[in-house]
């Protein structure tokens, strides 16, 4: 690995990327190695991990020669037991299998790397160089230990140092995090759109690619207390802020994909690996070992909600990509499961609902399911924030995160909660728009007089590139009164106009990121958002 340093690096970022290298394992480091490879040049090919099919290979990357290169990631020290019964194995099928990929050759011999974030001991070095000097001599293997790792990764920091002192503090505190929590998305998006440079029009395009490289570096430290205690459900979201965060980039200022899109499948990869690794552990284990022994038994509700809302968006990705792998969401146990793992804290938490709609609505045999669920979202919104709740504020608004919910639920708030939420709702008019594209007429007539009593609230950003953000600095709130009387073709033709105008196209580009993109920003839940996934979900 080439020298990446020059004089006069930061110190304490120097550091601190030293201690999150030697926290991580190779799923933590992958995402970013695989990122240094394209800040060098290289066209990553694929990233891979934990499957059947890499035979060896876990990165497949091409040089700018047009050479295409092989690694084999690992974590830790090699021994000479471990190199001989794990490593050694997979190195064997890296060399002596080609490469099956439709862009490469299988006729140019590919070099074989061993990436470790360890050492590679004196015993294991001797070995690998006796094969090198004979089976391996046409194609040796070659080694990349943690110094090659950290220099690399170092390198990368240049030029993205923190601001100041705030940011330096935020990210300190981020490093350290203990990781069996949720990550405050509101504060890592904040430090991510500094990094990112979200507001500074006058920056090069050359120098938003380096921001999004830096961006990724930050993002891999701040996921590295969650990924070392396999807290999937964390990393998942932020990695999903990060992407939504550059999508805001791109669109905002018209990068074209040279500048961007290796970055967004490598993030995204990382994002589809966690998820799938999250779904093992829960299908194995159950919900109770999602997250690492919570303090207080009263959190397993909340805690298993948001590990359901994750799997949830993992199968309606899954089935906009066509991807098979989301039939597992009709065992009925895995189902049963799922469902019983919602617990309804919020409005923010009814999103697991849309994405179950959006999946059963295509298939006679289950449609049924998706309308009750339908239902069941309008019975329980109008019974908590209708004129007659009895609920002291009704439901939380989808700006309110579930580790406020938890506080509130637990009376440990810093200060006295008095806010009330009755007689509106943001959920209620994309549920009410759902249910008339499912022919739910008799549902709605019988209940309408009581959502006419509601008024339907709706935030409208100023610019559409702003719905990525956390928190949209322009824009209009909008509440929205239902008429007391409204015909059933009003309602079928309001319903059927949101395909998606006014949304950002990043964002309807890339479909199968929308149900992440709404578990980690209810917020963002509205007729537009919901009314587009309901209509990419589509079979038809």
């Amino acid at each position: 690995m080439e020298n990446d340093l020059t004089e006069n690096k930061d110190p304490f970022l120097q550091r601190a990327i030293e201690y999150w290298l030697d926290s991580a394992n190779e799923l933590g480091y992958q995402p970013l190695f695989c990122e240094w490879l394209i800040s060098k040049g290289y066209v990553l090919k694929y990233s891979i991990k934990n499957t059947n099919f890499e035979q060896g290979k876990d990165v497949l990357a091409v040089n700018p020669s047009g050479v295409p290169h092989a690694y084999q990631l690992k974590g830790g020290n090699i021994n000479l037991n471990r190199w001989r019964t794990e490593v050694k194995p997979e190195i064997e099928a890296m060399i002596e299998c080609c490469i099956q990929h439709p862009d490469i050759d299988k006729n140019i011999e590919h070099i074989s790397y061993l990436v470790t974030n360890g050492e590679v001991e004196d015993a294991a070095r001797v070995e690998i160089v006796a094969l090198n000097e004979g089976k391996w001599k046409q194609t040796p293997l070659r080694i990349w230990t943690r110094g090659d790792l950290l220099t690399g990764f170092q390198g990368m920091a240049d030029g993205i140092l923190p601001r100041d002192a705030q940011t330096y503090k935020e990210l300190i505190d981020f490093i350290f995090s203990d990781g069996t929590g949720l990550p405050n998305i509101a504060r890592i998006s904040t430090f991510f759109s500094q990094i990112l440079n979200v507001g500074n029009v006058t920056a090069k395009k050359e120098q938003r690619r380096r921001d999004i490289a830096g961006a990724m570096l930050y993002a891999t430290m701040i996921a590295g207390p969650y990924r070392k205690v396999e807290n999937y459900d964390s990393t998942i979201r932020i990695m999903t802020l990060l992407l939504s965060l550059i999508f805001h980039v791109v669109d905002k200022y018209g990068l074209e994909d040279k500048y961007w899109i290796e970055s967004y499948r490598i993030i995204w990869n990382d994002i589809i690996t966690a998820a799938h690794l999250l779904e093992a552990e829960i299908n194995t284990s159950g919900f109770e070992t999602a997250f690492v022994s919570p303090a207080d038994k009263d959190l397993v509700p909340f805690r298993k909600h948001s590990s359901v809302s994750i799997l949830y968006a993992l199968k309606l990705s899954e089935f906009i990509n066509r991807d098979g792998a989301w039939k597992s969401i009709l065992n009925p146990t895995t189902a049963k499961n799922y469902r019983e793992s919602v617990v309804l804290w919020g409005e923010a938490s009814f999103i697991p609902y849309i994405m179950i709609i959006c999946i059963f609505k295509n298939f006679e045999q289950s449609k049924v399911i998706a309308s009750e669920v339908s239902q069941t979202a309008i019975s329980d919104i109008l019974l908590l924030n209708g004129r007659n709740s009895k609920h002291p504020f009704g439901f939380l608004p989808p700006y309110y995160d579930i580790d406020f919910a938890v506080r509130l639920n637990l009376g440990i708030l810093e200060s006295e909660f008095e806010d009330t939420y009755t007689m509106g709702s943001h959920l209620l008019k994309p549920f009410i728009e759902i249910l008339v594209r499912l022919n739910g007429r008799e549902f709605i007539a019988k209940n309408w007089q009581e959502i006419s009593y509601m008024h339907f609230e709706e935030f409208v950003p100023d610019d559409a590139v702003d719905y990525y953000l956390w928190k949209i600095p322009n824009g209009e709130n909008l509440s929205i009164f239902p008429k007391k009387e409204k015909s059933w073709r009003e309602l079928v033709e309001e319903s059927s106009k949101y395909d998606g105008y006014g949304l950002p196209p990043t964002l309807k580009r890339f479909p199968a990121f929308m149900p992440f993109f709404l578990t980690v920003f209810p917020h963002r839940a509205d007729s537009k958002t919901v009314g587009f996934l309901y209509m990419v979900s589509n079979i038809n």
